[in-house]
């Protein structure tokens, strides 16, 4: 399996990434495995906070990793450009990208798995017979002005009626 760092590596030029990875020090001629594989790891971490997934169970179950592995790479990126310190305003703006575009994975993958189910063996009620609106119990009209906890109580709410 090709990690995301491989897959860095594949689509960047070696020169770029010593300098990505070397920011401090300009005469390096090899390119920085240590600080690569941090980024790579963080993104991980990124994906597992906005997609709800987790990277390496995602791609182990056979699920399609390249819309993934596309915005992976590009936020391994942007996570060294940000280190760096020297990309400016450029490197900020491709961190939020890479953000958004994790964002929109989401809507894809972890986020937009869990349909709505239920197990109860209660029926709605019908919310019109006729002409007439029939509403549950707990939703009549004399309770449109209750106010819960309202700001003069200060009172524990557990501890209310005891």
């Amino acid at each position: 399996m090709t990690t995301i760092w491989d897959a860095v590596q594949a689509r960047y030029g070696t020169e770029f990434l010593v300098n990505l990875t070397n920011p401090q020090s300009p005469e390096s001629t090899t390119v920085n495995d240590t600080k690569g594989e941090a980024a790579v790891t963080d993104v991980m971490g990124d994906i597992r906070t906005y997609c709800g997934i987790d990277y390496d169970l995602w791609v182990a179950d056979n699920n399609p990793a390249g819309p993934i592995n596309s915005v992976a790479v590009d936020g391994v990126i942007a996570k060294l450009q940000v280190r760096t310190g020297s990309g400016g305003s450029a490197s900020s703006e491709n961190h939020s990208n890479y953000i958004d575009r994790l964002k929109a994975v989401a809507r894809i993958t972890g986020r937009d798995r869990v349909m709505p189910k239920t197990g109860s063996i209660l029926v709605p009620s019908d919310e019109q017979i006729g002409n007439e609106v029939v509403r549950p119990d707990f939703d009549r009209r004399r309770f449109d002005d209750l106010i819960p906890n309202p700001p003069g109580d200060n009172r524990d709410p557990n501890t209310i009626g005891q």
